[in-house]
Formats: C-alpha cells, structure tokens, sequence
C-alpha cells in the first residue's frame, strides 16, 4: 500500500507489532497509527480513499466484522474503496471453526451476505493464483457503498 498511496493510516491491537512497524516503515507515510482491535475502531471523518482489510476478519464474529465494515464505510472519501483479502472455506465444505486459534474461515457467498448487509456492493472478486491445494483458498474483494458510482 506504500507504494500507491502518499500516507497510510495502521490498525492494530497488538502493540508489539505497532513497535516493529514504526521501526521499519518510512516515518513520512504512516499518517497515524491506531492502537485498537478492529470492533472498537472508529474511523475518522470521511478521509479514506481505501480501507484495506487483510487476515483480521477470521478473527472476528458476524455481527462485529459487519459493524466494522458499517463503520469503515462511514470512513471513506467519496468513491473511496474497502478491499478485504482473507482466507476463505470452500463453498463445499461450508464454514470452518478453528477452536485452536478461535478463528472462522466463511466461504465466499457467506462474506457476500455480510457485505450486502452493510450496504456494499462487490466490484471485483478474485482468488490469488498459485495457493496449494491444501491450504484454504484466498480471496480479495473489492467493495465500494452501494449506489456509489465511479470507482471501478
């Protein structure tokens, strides 16, 4: 993302790797950092021309990752965009529930209900290339708020 945008802003609520950030990023391109777990986030006012969410939301419930995608939309510049890159279960074999790691891995149509239900509409839908078999699937979708014309 430093490469295509003048400054980022960082989540995360684990302050060890907030500490690894700040030592190893350019100072310049990190606008702020957020010491924060992505359900109590709040994004400021409408300033994000992307929010970029990736290998967070199996770690999260329904209703939180929804209210978080409600809250980031309510982030984003006009034709701003919510990119969510995430491991995700075969449609087949249905949801996976991790106990080890308390994570879920949903299928594709299971994150589509969750982005409908938060007024967002799926520009672009890919799976990365070259991922072995045995491994889950990884998908990056690329969302915009319903009705919002010009982003593509």
């Amino acid at each position: 993302l430093l490469k295509r945008f003048e400054q980022v802003d960082l989540l995360e609520q684990n302050e060890a790797f907030l500490v690894e950030a700040r030592a190893h990023l350019p100072r310049g391109k990190i606008r702020q950092i957020h010491n924060s777990s992505l359900q109590s986030f709040v994004a400021p006012t409408p300033i994000y021309s992307a929010v970029w969410v990736q290998w967070v939301s199996i770690y999260v419930s329904d209703a939180d990752l929804l209210a978080f995608l409600l809250r980031a939309k309510a982030g984003l510049a006009p034709k701003g965009l919510i990119v969510v890159k995430e491991s995700v279960s075969r449609e087949s074999n249905g949801f996976y529930a991790d106990l080890a790691d308390a994570s879920i891995t949903r299928t594709a149509s299971h994150f589509g209900r969750i982005f409908a239900a938060a007024g967002l509409e799926t520009l672009h839908a890919r799976e990365q290339d070259k991922m072995p078999h045995a491994m889950f699937p990884v998908h990056m979708f690329v969302l915009r708020p319903e009705g919002c014309e010009g982003s593509s």
